[in-house]
């Protein structure tokens, strides 16, 4: 289903309309029978691969998956050619979702620095935040300054909004922990 549903949404961004890569995206969804956990509501593990899909279509409506992949100049290689993965996804529920519920995921971009790019995904029903997610991707062999100034972006990244310092903090240092010494 993972598999049909990324060619689906591959497919179906070439033919939607174009979005600028700062602006947000809404992708609608359902919750179907096969998202279920044993409570009958969608199941945690469920979340991180829809706001998969709200980033994918960021990336693929905005441009800024081909730019990565035939244009940018990957800086350890020094051939064309980067990939926008995700480094680091932390979620808070806040409520469940119910079999054959409609929903919206919200993508957009906060800021960025150096290395990484800082998302925010949320998950809403009627208005209703379901689910908010810190997301961190990074533009293996490039800079985000990189990508955006190669779709004609601003490269001015926005503050870090106060809600996410801490998150982005506590990142570095994991990130820090988690390397060879």
């Amino acid at each position: 289903v993972f598999l049909f549903r990324m060619l689906w949404l591959w497919l179906c961004s070439r033919f939607r309309k174009r979005t600028h890569v700062l602006s947000p995206v809404v992708n609608s969804s359902i919750v179907l029978p096969w998202d279920l956990d044993h409570m009958f509501h969608m199941n945690n593990a469920r979340y991180p691969r829809q706001f998969d899909y709200g980033r994918t279509d960021l990336w693929l409506r905005s441009g800024a998956w081909d730019v990565a992949r035939s244009t940018l100049k990957n800086r350890k290689t020094g051939k064309r050619g980067c990939s926008i993965v995700l480094g680091s996804i932390s979620i808070r529920f806040r409520r469940e979702l119910n079999v054959f519920q409609r929903f919206n995921i919200h993508t957009r971009i906060l800021c960025w620095d150096d290395d990484y790019f800082y998302l925010e995904q949320t998950l809403e029903h009627k208005g209703f935040i379901h689910a908010i997610a810190a997301i961190r991707q990074v533009v293996v062999g490039a800079r985000p300054v990189d990508l955006l100034e190669a779709l004609g972006a601003d490269t001015q990244s926005p503050e870090i909004p106060d809600r996410y310092d801490a998150w982005i903090k506590y990142d570095a240092l994991s990130s820090d922990y988690l390397r060879p010494t």
